[in-house]
């Protein structure tokens, strides 16, 4: 299976110098006295002599497109005087029996190839523009100021590094997290969230980590902030039963815990999925990679329910944009899914969430459940639908061969690193042409040339981009 990810960039140029004459946008006529013509057949003297004669004026005009809409009382009167018969501009209506799929004018959106093949825009018409539910997330904080990150639905708890209530990110981990699950979407920059829905930070890793207690006394404040959904990725390295006892109270409270099954996969294959993972209260997630392979690192069990992107993610930083791999960024598309149903039927119960997200999985790897993908990919669409799970039916298959991301440039920190960072900054990267280098950073500072990766437009704010796994331009 695979995935094909075209980013379409349209920029429609509006303009009334062209012609020469002045527009009356102000005056828009009823629909049945709306005409377009062909700009490119016309000159300014033809089209001005049509105009007096039907007794019309010049709404607008698209240069770039090449056609003008006029308000005419003698449609007649104008062909007979410009020698083009103007057509009645198509009228639109939208669909309302069927929920149609939200474009979110978001620049980066073509290089988020995680929303993409989830259908996350049907999922976004189902579900509508913003969702009641809150997520909690527990994790390194969030970069307050990032100007894609919602400062009017976030309430700040406790950051248990610092000691304070201010769970400032300082590592980015945090924030990549939160902008995958809720990053601010439709606002013409930057990434959109998986869902629009109010969220509750605390802080309890820093750049060296965290600690258990503080991981099971965040859990606790987000059931008392009133979260639906928690989202804690990231891992004890022993069991400690007070993070899996309060992992069990927010089961009973009615809030579902989401968890990342883990990135130790090469290094510990034989206990991999780890605590609070392996608990039944919490649901664990591991990663695919973009030709919906299961990811290297990614752990597998018995435990994994479900599987959801993980490697070459893009998503928020502090001051920036980046990649991450890792079950950590898996985690947050399960989360977002989860809050959406919520939305939907707030009756449900965190068993309620947890069945109809597995029912509805596409399914990979071994028919049924495996240890690699659980029941499969979480599947947003046919989640709030109740329909089939979704299968794309435009996708093209990668060569097996040249499919992996990060074979050969960018190898995974090693051991439990939590992800692998490829930063997206200034003009770098491909532009033109194949698209077969941008830079990409690993962990050590080093810069390396990752030919098969990325390519973003580097003027403006980057409109568009797109994420080509196989070095292909499209």
């Amino acid at each position: 299976m695979g995935w094909l990810l075209v980013a379409v960039v349209a920029i429609v140029a509006v303009a009334s110098g062209g012609l020469g004459l002045e527009t009356d946008p102000g005056s828009d006529p009823a629909p049945e006295d709306r005409y377009t013509v062909d700009t490119d057949a016309l000159t300014d003297a033809e089209l001005r002599k049509g105009l007096e004669a039907a007794g019309g004026h010049l709404v607008r005009t698209d240069a770039h497109l090449g056609f003008a809409v006029l308000a005419l009382e003698d449609p007649e009167a104008f062909e007979t005087e410009a020698g083009q018969a103007p057509s009645p501009d198509p009228r639109g209506q939208p669909a309302a029996r069927t929920p149609t799929a939200e474009v979110p004018l978001d620049a980066y959106l073509g290089a988020q190839w995680g929303p993409l093949e989830l259908n996350a825009p049907q999922a976004w018409a189902i579900a509508g523009p913003d969702v009641s539910p809150t997520i909690a997330v527990v994790d390194s904080g969030i970069a307050i100021q990032h100007p894609d990150l919602p400062t009017d639905r976030v309430t700040m708890g406790h950051d248990y590094i610092d000691g304070d209530d201010n769970p400032v990110d300082t590592t980015g981990h945090g924030s990549h997290v939160t902008g995958i699950a809720s990053a601010i979407r439709d606002n013409d920059r930057g990434v959109a969230g998986m869902t629009m829905a109010d969220l509750f930070v605390t802080r309890v890793f820093g750049p060296d980590g965290g600690f258990c207690s503080d991981m099971a006394s965040a859990i606790v404040d987000s059931v008392d902030a009133g979260a639906d959904v928690i989202n804690l990725s990231g891992h004890c390295t022993i069991h400690w039963e007070p993070l899996h006892e309060a992992i069990r109270q927010a089961w009973e409270a009615g809030v579902l815990v989401v968890v990342s099954a883990g990135n130790a996969q090469q290094s510990d294959p034989s206990e991999c999925v780890r605590h609070p993972a392996i608990h039944a209260e919490a649901l664990a997630v591991a990663a695919t990679d973009p030709a919906l392979q299961a990811a290297d690192y990614s752990c597998r069990g018995p435990q994994v329910e479900l599987a959801a992107p993980g490697s070459l993610v893009l998503s928020t930083l502090p001051g920036a944009y980046g990649f991450y791999s890792g079950t950590s960024m898996a985690a947050p598309h399960v989360t977002a899914t989860g809050a959406m149903l919520l939305d939907q039927d707030p009756s449900m119960t965190p068993a309620d969430v947890r069945d109809r997200l597995n029912e509805t999985a596409r399914d990979l790897g071994d028919d049924g459940h495996d240890e690699a993908y659980g029941h499969g990919m979480v599947d947003p669409v046919a989640a709030l639908s109740g329909r089939p799970a979704y299968v794309p039916t435009s996708t093209e298959a990668l060569d097996s061969e040249t499919s992996d991301p990060f074979d050969p440039p960018c190898a995974h920190l090693g051991g439990d690193a939590e992800c692998t960072h490829v930063a997206v900054g200034g003009t770098g990267g491909a532009t033109t042409g194949d698209a077969t280098a941008c830079e990409s950073r690993v962990g050590n500072g080093e810069v390396a040339i990752h030919p098969t990766c990325l390519a973003l437009t580097a003027t403006g704010d980057a409109r568009a981009g797109r994420v080509a796994a196989s070095g292909a331009s499209g």
